[in-house]
């Protein structure tokens, strides 16, 4: 099949992302659903995820996730929030190795599965904490680890110097300058100081209004930021002027190190100090409120952080936004531009993707180094949970040649539960969250599911780990899993199932996920004029079987809605209708009707049978006719979709062309 009418809209190379304004370039996609920008030379399906360790049984919500190397061995901390029992809650910290295998296992208090740890990570000890409960010291010595909480020693000059002995809660941690740098505080906590602040003029550290009247207690408060001393992790003086920054009126959520010089991220501005650790500065840098403790992450020179209306970098210069083309999405006001069809299909999932901004303080960022893009979690439309993940690619914007592309990924459903009892009665769930049946109270787990699905893009925390030039990406969900990214073309997905005495069974098994590129409005004519979309062609590399060749194989699909007016065949409503059609593999020369065999082409012969790929490594292109009736016009809505299936993709579309033809005047005249 060969397109008979001119093209009205080319998508080629180099290949952009995706932009969800109404208004944008022509080629532009509106929606780019679960597609891989690292290679510019076409569109792919994103990469896929394992489980990498289960915590236990459900509701144990990773809070904390942490991967270091420390005396060169891999270490992979995970906090979470054990609620198995409701009568008896409890924080559990493990430390697992390279492979999975567990090395070390504490429980601690106070229950807390709202506020996130984060860590820093300095010799042969990671801290952590918070804000709610103590501040944590692990060590690792050789094949011994230990935890403790911290225990704060004065320095090096103590009676120079006064030191903060009492209980610090922070939120947040950086390790900068061989420094530990604390901030993030909740509230206000009265310390007291090893001795009296000597309060020297010259200095005017601490300031008055902080200390009591007797000056040897401190009120540390969220606007507040302590650093330790150089390799004294637990030693934090008060009086000298590079251990202590405060900020009135605005509370300071985390703080990073870019070049020489420290960002301040509150919820007002983003501040930074200059000189750190010499005659420090402080400058506000931009009116930029942050949101989250654990919202950034750092990029060749830039540091990538997430504010309440959109994504932002900085250099420590200059603060830039990067989100513009997904404001539509991030303020909740416009649905991705895409068919019926598509949509239907994408609401097991974050569909539509509006961002909750009232949940954005569990925002956590990971800088994909080996792809070159930020991967922002975020929770979408009523969820207090991060269930999609927006993806930044920016090796365009480090090589100057562009701001960076951006898309969505996310898993192929929302989690769901299926349960019958042995008596045929479905388990519910009481308020303190036992499981009962009718009204009798059963021995199954808390979580009151028979099979459940667990949502792997419901990434509460994400850390990373490099080592010999490679990179591993985990993320922990909801649900007490930790999964590995970027491993496979498939997602590992667990599906449970648990008996009357609550003894799980199952194992993982592989699904895949749907794969969407929503063009948009497609081919917008003048108010008189009509389009009649013919065709749509796809030039794509066969990396994997036919769908002619292997029943299993995914089926890429073109999906067309046309704007139409009246429809004078059509005893309808609606003033639009759709079209579906499957893409077919077509080649100059070579007829529609081949098959393979042995990657041999039998040219005339019906596409049946062979589970051999055609063509296998080979530009295609590829034509979906969509014959779209006379009757349609002033524009096209144009899809491309990939079911899931449990053969893995392996898409990689380098252009994209729909044809139309274009007709002059209005419909109503000419019917």
């Amino acid at each position: 099949m060969r397109a008979s009418s001119p093209p009205i809209a080319i998508y080629k190379t180099p290949l952009k992302g995706m932009d969800a304004r109404e208004v944008k370039p022509q080629d532009a996609p509106n929606l780019l659903f679960n597609v891989d920008l690292s290679n510019r030379g076409y569109w792919k399906e994103r990469p896929g995820v394992r489980k990498f360790v289960d915590l236990g049984a459900a509701r144990n919500k990773v809070v904390g996730l942490h991967a270091d190397r420390i005396d060169g061995e891999f270490v992979l901390i995970a906090v979470y929030a054990n609620a198995t029992n409701p009568a008896a809650k409890y924080m559990n910290v493990r430390v697992y190795d390279e492979n999975g295998t567990q090395k070390f296992t504490e429980n601690f208090y106070p229950y807390d599965n709202v506020n996130f740890f984060t860590f820093a990570k300095a010799g042969r000890f990671v801290y952590f904490c918070n804000g709610t409960g103590p501040y944590f010291e692990l060590e690792k010595v050789g094949a011994t680890i230990s935890l403790k909480n911290i225990e704060f020693e004065e320095g090096t000059t103590p009676l120079a110097l006064s030191y903060v002995k009492g209980n610090m809660k922070p939120r947040s941690f950086t390790y900068f300058f061989e420094q530990i740098v604390l901030s993030g505080f909740l509230g206000s906590t009265e310390c007291p100081l090893t001795i009296p602040s000597e309060f020297l003029q010259e200095q005017n550290s601490p300031p008055r209004d902080l200390l009591n009247l007797q000056r040897d207690q401190i009120n540390v408060n969220s606007g507040m930021v302590l650093a330790s001393e150089p390799a004294l992790w637990k030693s934090y003086p008060v009086n000298d002027p590079s251990g202590l920054f405060w900020i009135y009126n605005e509370e300071i959520l985390a703080t990073a190190g870019v070049n020489y010089e420290l960002l301040l991220f509150g919820t007002r501005r983003l501040y930074k100090i200059q000189g750190f650790g010499f005659t420090p500065k402080r400058i506000r840098l931009a009116d930029t409120p942050s949101v989250s403790t654990r919202g950034f992450c750092y990029f060749d020179k830039y540091v990538f952080f997430v504010s309440f209306d959109g994504c932002y970098i900085t250099d420590g210069t200059t603060v830039r936004k990067v989100s513009f083309e997904m404001d539509p999405l991030w303020f909740g006001r416009e649905e991705p531009q895409t068919t019926r069809h598509v949509e239907q299909q994408l609401q097991k999932g974050a569909y539509p993707f509006h961002v909750n901004r009232r949940s954005l303080n569990s925002v956590c960022c990971v800088n994909d180094q080996t792809r070159q893009q930020v991967m922002v979690c975020l929770p979408a439309n009523d969820s207090e949970t991060n269930n999609m993940v927006w993806v930044y690619n920016y090796s365009d914007l480090v090589e100057g040649s562009g701001q960076g592309k951006w898309s969505i990924w996310g898993s192929d459903e929302e989690p769901t539960s299926v349960g019958v009892s042995l008596d045929g009665n479905p388990f519910t769930e009481n308020g303190a969250g036992a499981v009962t049946r009718n009204t009798k109270t059963t021995s199954l787990p808390s979580i009151g599911q028979a099979n459940t699905t667990y949502n792997m893009f419901h990434w509460c925390s994400v850390t990373d780990d490099i080592h010999n030039g490679e990179q591993r990406i985990f993320a922990g969900n909801d649900q007490g899993r930790i999964y590995e990214f970027g491993v496979s073309r498939q997602d590992l997905r667990e599906v449970r199932t648990y008996d009357r005495d609550g003894d799980p069974t199952g194992t993982d098994i592989p699904v895949h996920f749907p794969v969407a590129i929503s063009l948009g409005l497609v081919g917008r004519v003048d108010s008189d004029g009509r389009i009649i979309c013919t065709d749509v062609a796809v030039r794509r590399k066969q990396l994997s079987k036919n769908v002619d060749d292997s029943s299993t194989a995914t089926k890429l699909q073109t999906v067309v809605r046309s704007e139409g007016e009246g429809l004078k065949h059509f005893d309808v409503s609606e003033t639009d209708v759709e079209f579906t059609d499957t893409i077919l593999n077509a080649q100059q020369g070579v007829s529609e009707n081949t098959k393979s065999i042995l990657n041999v082409l039998q040219l005339g012969a019906s596409p049946t049978g062979t589970n051999t790929p055609l063509m296998n490594s080979e530009y295609f292109e590829a034509y979906a006719r969509v014959n779209v009736p006379d009757e349609e016009g002033r524009a096209a809505y144009v899809d491309l979709y990939a079911m899931p299936t449990a053969e893995p993709h392996r898409m990689q579309i380098s252009e994209v062309r729909v044809y139309a033809n274009i007709k002059g005047g209005s419909q109503r005249e000419q019917s």
